[in-house]
């Protein structure tokens, strides 16, 4: 079997990509980078690929969108629009969603929704990274329209405003929680590996109700009515915090080795 090449984006490197490069110099693997420049083409960048056995991406949400659009690496991108489309989970999960007492609604109506005055809670729906999910008010929100240029009929989920006690990022790979971070506690950054065995326990029972991918990062937080989900992302780019990569990356590779092997032997 032919190994496998972490392929990274080297123009978005801050605690994201310098770690996996690292990680794949210190145990042999081999490494790719480009840029994710609007030239960008994965099926044309001067990579033999037929080198490589399994691709293991990292990157932005831009890489990651040009990456699953080519023919060739697609299959290595986890992510579906539908599973991680936040109406879709929210549903699935009811009251272990954080803001599952929301509602969809396109970018031009929220000014509607902010007119009296009351905060909420708003995000793309099925759009990563179109802007970046918060709680806004009537002023920050006409601040991040312009700023975004965000179109009118972009789809978001806007949800009451939740105190939210701590929040936690999960990765789970094949059913398991094979890493915790806390990254927050009371509103302000607090980034700590997570040991405790019953927030351990929390992130499992709710990651057995329901996972976008096979190898995902799931961020929890702790409310009034206690541990739910906050948000998936796909595995391919969120922040390690004080994750241990190494734990990580072991982890998705040799998972991934079996799965993409199993793919490929089934078609």
């Amino acid at each position: 079997m032919k190994n496998p090449v972490f392929f990274v984006q080297n123009n978005y490197v801050e605690r994201l990509t310098i770690p996996v490069a690292q990680f794949a110099h210190a145990h042999g693997y081999a490494l790719e980078d480009r840029s994710a420049s609007t030239e960008f083409d994965p099926e044309n960048c001067g990579i033999d690929w037929d080198q490589y056995g399994i691709v293991m991406p990292y990157g932005s949400v831009q890489f990651m969108r040009r990456l699953k659009e080519s023919a060739r690496l697609g299959k290595y991108i986890l992510h579906s629009e539908d599973a991680f489309s936040t109406a879709h989970w929210a549903d699935l999960l009811g009251d272990k969603a954080v803001n599952h007492r929301g509602r969809l609604i396109a970018a031009g109506e929220v000014p509607t929704l902010l007119a009296e005055g009351q905060a909420f809670h708003v995000r793309p729906d099925r759009q990563d990274k179109a802007f970046i999910a918060a709680v806004f008010d009537a002023d920050s929100w006409e601040k991040e329209r312009e700023k975004r240029n965000l179109d009118p009929e972009l789809v978001c989920w806007a949800s009451p405003v939740i105190v939210l006690k701590g929040e936690w990022r999960c990765w789970v790979i094949d059913g398991k929680i094979v890493e915790i971070s806390q990254y927050r506690k009371e509103g302000q950054a607090h980034r700590v590996l997570e040991a405790d065995p019953a927030i351990h326990a929390a992130a499992l029972s709710l990651a057995e109700l329901y996972v976008p991918a096979p190898a995902v990062v799931m961020d929890i937080a702790l409310t009034e009515d206690g541990f739910q989900v906050l948000e998936f992302n796909p595995i391919h780019g969120s922040g390690w915090y004080a994750a241990r990569v190494d734990v990580v990356l072991q982890t998705w590779v040799t998972w991934a080795l079996e799965y993409f092997t199993q793919q490929t032997d089934v078609s």
